[in-house]
This record gives C-alpha cells, structure tokens and sequence, in this order.
C-alpha cells in the first residue's frame, strides 16, 4: 500500500535525525501513518495531507515536540519533519506495542480482560490525563478511539496526542467525539478544557464497565434516526443519565440496554455515586466533575473490594452498603451466597483478605504505587484455615495481639490473622 511517501525513501528530521520510509500502516482525516527507521529503532511517523498541514497544526505540533510528554505512556510528538517542497509536515512517535487493545475490542467482546486487569487500565488512564492536565495542557477529544490497554497487566498507551493545547485555547478545530462531548460544546456554549476533558474521561470510564452509554436508555430508543437533532437533544441540550436517582424518563430498557442493567447490578454503591455524581452534578455544572484522583481512588476501592466465588473462580464485587441491609453477596455466574473474606481496615482502606491477596505500597505509603507488592496473604501449611500475613518488605513491623502484648514480625515472616489483630505497618495500622 502507497501513500503520500514512498517505500524506501529518506527523510531528515529538524534536528538532524535521518529516518527511511518501511512501510503505510494506515489513513485518517488527518493524514497517514508509517513504519520507519531511524538511530533508535522502528518508530511511527504521521505525515499530514497538503489540506490539514496549517500553520496552527505545525505550531501545535512543534510546541508539543519541545514540550515532551508527561509520561512514557503517551505516543507524543517526539521528532518534526518538513517538506521543504510543498509545506506539508509529519512527527515522529513510538509504535504502539500490538500487546495493546482499543476499547471497541473491548466493548466487541474481543478481548476478555478480568475485572482487576480492567480496573487497573481505568486507575492507569486516569493517571495519564492527570498527568497531562497538570502540565497545563487539555486534550480534547477523549474518546474510545484514543486509549489502548494490555489485556495482561492493565498498562495504558494514549495515542492520538497531536491536537493536545494548552487548556482552554481552542486552536485546532477539533471539538471531540459527538458521544463523548461534554453537553455544553454539543449546545455549541463552550470550546474543550480540563472540565470538559473530565466529562469524556467519565463517559468512557462508564463505558469500559458497563459496556454502555451513561446516556443511552429509553430516550435513544425512542428514537427512529439518529441525525443531528437527535444526537444534540441526546447528547447536548437534554441529556440524562441512564440511572438518574430523581429523574426516571432515561432508565435502560430491556433486551435493548442489558449491559447497562446488567453491570449496574454487579457494582458496588460507592462506584454508583460516583456515576451518579459525574452524570447529574457534572452534567449541570462542569465545575462540580468527577476529578481524576476521584477516579483513582474509586479504582483501588474496586480492587480492594475484590473477591473470588469458591465454587465458579468468578470476580464478584464485596457491597459495603449491604452490611446494612443485611443482603447477601451472590455470585453473578453460578448464584452461590458466597461467604466475605476476612477485613483488614488500613488508614482509608478497606481490604478483603483473601488467599494470595497482595497489599501494594499504595495501602501502606498513600503514593498511589500499584505495583510493588508489600504483603501477600498465605495460609498456614499445617492449618489450611488459619490465614496469615507475609510481610514482603524491608522494614520489621509490629504484631499487636488482641490483649495488647506485641511482637516483631521482620521482613519475609509471616504472622497469623484473626480478629483484632493490628499491624502496625510504621506510617500506617491496619487492624482485622
């Protein structure tokens, strides 16, 4: 397949970087992409079309290329290229890895991540776009097109990166994805910001759980066409959430919107509110959105709520709020009441501990560090039912007993759990 560059061909980026043409590895609106070569190895290269290649693109594009990205994890500007002959430009960025899944293969049922892999892409995702907010930059079309995560451990990639400005400063055009817009740029009353930017990044978050549209329920299958009009009343000047607590017109309807009623049934309460605050609060008031350590947050709780059924291996979500009611926990795939772990309560956290659990560094040190593991829960070899807690750090915690006498438990020994034990981690105390 031949695009705009030829196969073979050299080009010489601004900074002296020499890269050869391998291979078109696709189109869009904006122009196309390719496989090159350069001193560091296989890289992407987007090259524009004569009639997107404007000065404000190029400007965009070379700001963001000095700027560098906020993570590792974004596919960004890294190399500018010129056409000296006809104006026309490209950049230069990481490929992304084929590990990497979109959300539609997702949402297509192509992929099958677990609840923990997929959780753990959401707390990566909103990490990334807080990290790229912080810098002071908005970007502007979030959407399920943009974002690719690894089915196997979570991690996330954000492409797409070259229409990023800073926040606030409508200089490109681009406006977003009609289904993931915040209502007040469908309504045409607002350009894309931060606050905007948090709309989508609820949108799509909801999207990844529930495999559904917070907006789509009875109102779009009301309707005949979706033209126009109908996106804009949907979207922009009359949306309204599928699960509003005060508002019924929108619910889900079944056999057309089962996703939707079937994760809303599996999630915790907490994950709910949090829905229910991003899409009526946040609907109505872009400055009252669900933050990105809001979502963060919200992920590790889900991960922490965590149990698995004994009978099937299924994921099933432990409910807080059913403690009140005195509801069971059902299995969603075999129906078992399943019996709930022991609890470990640790600062803000609320862990079940069961069978090679593992607590990370975030539980004991709050620094959002998902990956370094920090206790594991075991069982005692001569006693199957007796859990304990093997302490997978360098530092020598403090094992409390019930009538108050201590003892030391070092690094990778483990000490039994029962009820009112506390460790005493040294920045934290979880208690059982």
């Amino acid at each position: 397949m031949e695009g705009m560059l030829k196969t073979g061909s050299r080009i010489t980026s601004e900074s002296g970087n020499s890269y050869t043409v391998n291979k078109m590895l696709g189109s869009g609106g904006q122009g196309e992409v390719y496989e090159v070569t350069g001193n560091n190895g296989k890289k992407a290269l987007k090259w524009y079309y004569k009639s997107t290649s404007s000065k404000e693109q190029k400007s965009i594009i070379m700001d963001l290329v000095q700027d560098g990205a906020p993570s590792k994890n974004f596919l960004w500007p890294e190399d500018f290229i010129t056409d000296m002959t006809n104006g026309t430009f490209g950049y230069i960025m990481d490929l992304r890895p084929g590990e990497y899944k979109n959300i539609p293969d997702l949402l297509n049922r192509k992929t099958d991540p677990s609840f923990e892999i997929l959780i753990k892409s959401i707390f990566n995702m909103a990490k990334e776009y807080e990290a790229l907010h912080s810098k002071g930059y908005s970007y502007k079309d979030i959407s399920d097109q943009n974002v690719f995560f690894n089915p196997k451990n979570g991690s996330v990639l954000i492409c797409d990166n070259d229409n990023v400005s800073i926040n606030g400063m409508q200089d490109s055009g681009v406006y977003g994805t009609m289904r993931f817009m915040a209502p007040e740029i469908v309504r045409g009353e607002a350009t894309p910001s931060r606050n905007t930017d948090l709309y989508s990044l609820a949108v799509l978050i909801f999207n990844m759980l529930f495999i559904s549209h917070p907006l789509e329920g009875t109102n779009e299958y009301k309707i005949h066409a979706l033209d126009d009009n109908a996106n804009k009343a949907l979207f922009g000047t009359h949306p309204v959430f599928i699960y509003d607590p005060n508002n019924p017109e929108n619910r889900p309807v079944q056999g057309f919107h089962d996703n939707a009623i079937i994760y809303w049934s599996l999630y915790p309460e907490f994950l709910k509110q949090k829905f229910i605050k991003a899409f009526t609060d946040g609907i109505r008031n872009p400055a009252a959105r669900v933050v990105e350590h809001e979502w963060k947050e919200v992920s590790i709780k889900l991960l922490d709520s965590l149990m698995i059924c004994p009978s099937c291996g299924a994921e099933v979500f432990y409910d807080e709020a059913k403690e009140t009611t005195g509801e069971n926990h059902v299995c969603w795939n075999c129906k078992s009441v399943l019996r709930v772990p022991p609890k470990m309560k640790l600062g803000k956290h609320t862990i079940l501990l069961d069978v090679g659990r593992k607590l990370k560094s975030h539980h004991l040190n709050n620094d959002y560090d998902m990956d370094t593991d920090v206790a594991e829960v075991n069982q005692n070899p001569n006693n199957p039912g007796q859990l304990g807690l093997k302490n997978m750090t360098t530092d020598t915690w403090v094992y409390i007993r019930p009538d108050g006498t201590q003892s030391m438990l070092p690094p990778g020994r483990s000490a039994a759990l029962a009820p009112g034990v506390t460790i005493d981690f040294g920045k934290n105390k979880g208690q059982m």
